[in-house]
């Protein structure tokens, strides 16, 4: 199989997020943390990029982390690997809506994208 320089890219950084490898941010949602790549994360999220870039990065030995409690946790770690892989999941939009929060919103909205 011949993939394109933007396959082997997000391969990579698929690869790279599987071995933990690289990743300077913590997604968190309740007790689960879904480590992840700012990069990556602020290419296909503008809110997730205001966020990370307003983020004291000060400290390189440790990663940025970011609390999510509003978003369920399968719902995030199905965005997240909608993300890195473009692969489709089914996400139940209420899952990802949070009151008053903007982040839920967006996840929505990339949800809503990957629904049938």
């Amino acid at each position: 199989m011949c993939l394109g320089y933007n396959q082997r890219l997000m391969l990579c950084f698929c690869v790279y997020l599987r071995l933990q490898q690289l990743c300077d941010v913590v997604l968190i949602s309740g007790n689960r943390r879904l480590p992840a790549h700012r990069l990556v994360l602020s290419a296909a999220s503008h809110y997730l990029a205001s966020v990370l870039l307003s983020c004291d990065v000060s400290s390189v030995a440790m990663p940025t982390e970011i609390n999510i409690p509003e978003v369920d946790v399968s719902a995030l770690e199905d965005v997240v690997n909608y993300i890195y892989t473009g692969e489709s999941v089914r996400v139940a939009v209420q899952c990802v809506r949070g009151k008053g929060v903007m982040l839920p919103v967006q996840l929505a909205q990339v949800a809503c994208f990957i629904l049938p």
